[in-house]
């Protein structure tokens, strides 16, 4: 089964949710209002508690932050989504997660640029997620903090579920 850390945005979910659950297929499976740091990440059966003790390095090694998304963006003209300000501590996030586990590139290696984003909607008719994108954009801008990476596991109902969470920064 696949896994994903994602940086966790409750925050967002007060503007974006009720769109998300018509137009993200990710929010219908039960995954909250997200910035995604690395997907895939490794299958479920090839999660070792090495894999878990690296990941947990990073997110100490990184100091929790604060995001405020402005504006709706466009992958093409059917991906709306939102863009945090910072996206630096994102990116840094991704990056080092990839450095870290070479086999398991974002989005697959797929696209070139690690371009840090909330997915509002990429299913459905376009009309209705170009309605979202501007009904969301009313509601902006809004901050959320950025505490912790979440390692989530899609199990074999196609649901996402929190397997665990790793606190940013040092704990005392």
């Amino acid at each position: 089964m696949q896994t994903a850390l994602v940086v966790e945005l409750p925050e967002l979910d007060a503007v974006i949710d009720e769109h998300r659950r018509l137009f993200d297929p990710a929010r219908a499976r039960g995954l909250m209002a997200h910035v995604t740091a690395l997907f895939p990440f490794v299958d479920t059966d090839q999660l070792t508690e090495g894999a878990a003790d690296a990941v947990a390095a990073i997110a100490a090694e990184t100091d929790p932050f604060r995001a405020t998304f402005r504006e709706v963006r466009w992958f093409g003209d059917n991906v709306a989504w939102l863009a945090p300000e910072p996206a630096d501590p994102f990116i840094a996030l991704t990056v080092r997660l990839a450095e870290q586990f070479p086999m398991h590139q974002p989005y697959g290696g797929e696209f070139p640029d690690v371009i840090s984003h909330a997915t509002i909607g990429h299913r459905g008719p376009l009309d209705g997620v170009d309605t979202a994108a501007r009904a969301i954009e009313i509601e902006l801008p809004v901050s959320a903090s950025a505490l912790s990476l979440s390692l989530m596991e899609r199990d074999s109902s196609d649901r996402w579920i929190l397997r665990r969470r790793f606190p940013f920064g040092r704990t005392a």
